[in-house]
């Protein structure tokens, strides 16, 4: 195997509840994958406690551990961020052109699923995203050109 391909970096996109960190996680089990996610920003004693005034901090936090983790050459990082504009994955882009790591998105949205269903499902994983706000990612959501598609809700 060459060295390209054993230094990858996952960059998942979707909205919320839409099955990106249960896909991650069996990721980090099956390849020991290092998962990052603004999401352990926001754990305190096992309880999600989200703050929309901290969500750049949530992201600088990730930006940083994904670097250190390229310093470390840890073969698998994966994003699991919302990731839904072009401007919100550009610096995980910079940081594996550095250090020399392949970028692979992986797109979770699924126009079939309806707003409703995700802030259900939002509910289930304690993260309570409203309607509104999942209604806005959806909106404002870019496609990456070279995304690989991944439904696991469909699989359930």
């Amino acid at each position: 195997m060459t060295e390209e391909t054993t230094r990858n970096l996952y960059i998942l996109c979707g909205p919320p509840a839409s099955g990106k960190s249960g896909w991650a996680r069996n990721k980090e089990e099956e390849r020991g994958a290092t998962v990052v996610s603004a999401d352990d920003f926001f754990m305190k004693d096992e309880i999600y406690c989200f703050d929309k005034y901290k969500l750049s901090a949530a992201h600088e936090q990730c930006r940083q551990r994904v670097a250190l983790m390229m310093i470390f050459d840890q073969p698998l990082i994966i994003v699991d961020n919302t990731n839904s504009q072009r401007i919100e994955y550009l610096k995980y882009l910079e940081l594996a052109n550095t250090y020399g790591y392949k970028p692979r998105f992986y797109d979770f949205s699924d126009d079939t699923v309806p707003d409703e269903e995700h802030v259900r499902r939002s509910v289930e994983v304690r993260h309570n995203v409203p309607l509104h706000a999942i209604q806005n990612i959806r909106r404002r959501f870019e496609h990456h050109p070279y995304a690989i598609y991944i439904y696991p809700q469909k699989i359930r």
